[in-house]
């Protein structure tokens, strides 16, 4: 192994990073070096949580190369309500050519250092498990359960036939078809494919945002600490990376017989999946809240909705025409604390998709 140390991420390290990206990973957002290494610099140089004290870490070989990064940023937390720094990662890599040189274990062994108690993952791979076994990080997969509600069961099952071109211009051919069908199945009194009712919705701005997370989060252990200016660069950050045919979708939902709340926060790509970053409400106000997402998934014409199941809606989501799936990327956790671990997997942690990786929009 060549000689090398790990050490945090400077600005000047921002082009070789982006460059080490394009090579590890094929899919991704950002194409352009320079635009990605825009981004890099915003999410772990210039995020709101830099005053937690964790830092993303790069491996540096003896000519000054940059082999490895495994990208952290801090968040602050709530546990029982006492403070804590989690860091979520995100963008784990080591140069293709560096791979048997111990750049991976030299990060993860790193990483222990920081001013955490504890590391979060939830978008590993299969092979981030045997990375996080380095630092006796585990898999909770009780985190890991997504759902999905099907609103149009035909142009459901036909976008997840594939996406070959031959089939693709069948689907299109019969369209039309599948559109009545879906029709029918809509007007079956009692069916499972009737439209839900519309509650009472108005937008949510980030304050009142901030304010519903605050209020409807309280029966957990484990909650984010957000403020205005947090969230509010959380949400900035996420719109940056949506595609030019999705839309940010916030609401309040009331329910009307007896004044409870909730609200749901998702990404709608009309015609297409709603995605469902955050969704709470009031005991009270569960079924209010999830027709309220559906409602509003069904008039932008999304065919589904999906998001990571949290525990009080499990009625709602588990029955049919929903389904639970285990199909989704892994959740991968770190920490000395073994009462941190009881709470994550016993669904007293709140922990969305805008908690984790998932707004960081590689």
């Amino acid at each position: 192994m060549n000689s090398g140390n790990v050490r945090p991420l400077r600005h000047a390290d921002l082009e070789a990073l982006a460059e080490l990206r394009l090579r590890c990973f094929r899919h991704g957002r950002y194409r352009d070096r320079t635009a990605l290494a825009k981004h890099f610099e915003s999410v772990f140089l210039d995020n709101p949580w830099l005053d937690t004290g964790v830092q993303a870490l790069v491996y540096e070989d003896g000519h000054g190369r940059v082999l490895g990064f495994r990208g952290l940023v801090g968040r602050p937390m709530q546990f029982r309500g006492k403070s804590l720094v989690a860091a979520i990662s995100s963008q784990f890599m080591v140069d293709p050519e560096a791979r048997s040189e111990g750049v991976a274990f030299a990060l993860m062994r790193a990483s222990l250092s920081g001013p955490q108690e504890i590391m979060i993952a939830d978008l590993a791979n299969p092979a981030a498990k045997k990375l996080w076994g380095m630092i006796r990080g585990v898999e909770i997969t009780e985190l890991a359960l997504q759902w999905r509600r099907p609103l149009t069961p035909m142009r459901w099952m036909a976008g997840r036939l594939g996406s070959s071109p031959s089939l693709i211009w069948s689907l299109r051919l019969a369209r039309p078809i599948l559109f009545g069908l879906d029709k029918l199945a809509a007007s079956i009194p009692e069916g499972p494919f009737r439209p839900c009712r519309k509650p009472a919705m108005e937008p949510v701005s980030v304050k009142q945002h901030a304010e519903l997370l605050n209020q409807l989060t309280q029966r957990y252990e484990l909650v984010p600490d957000y403020h205005h200016e947090s969230l509010a660069w959380t949400l900035d950050m996420l719109a940056e990376g949506l595609k030019a045919d999705e839309q940010l979708v916030a609401r309040r939902v009331v329910d009307q017989t007896d004044g409870s709340s909730g609200f749901f926060l998702a990404v709608v790509q009309p015609g297409g999946v709603t995605s469902v970053l955050q969704l709470g409400a009031a005991s009270s106000g569960i079924e209010a809240t999830m027709a309220g997402l559906l409602h509003t998934a069904a008039i932008h014409h999304c065919r589904e909705v999906t998001g990571r199941l949290q525990p009080e809606f499990l009625p709602q989501l588990a029955t049919p025409p929903g389904c639970l799936t285990l199909s989704g990327p892994r959740v991968m956790v770190a920490t000395r604390r073994p009462e941190l671990l009881d709470c994550l997997c016993s669904g007293k942690a709140w922990l969305t998709r805008l908690e984790g990786e998932w707004w960081m929009g590689f």
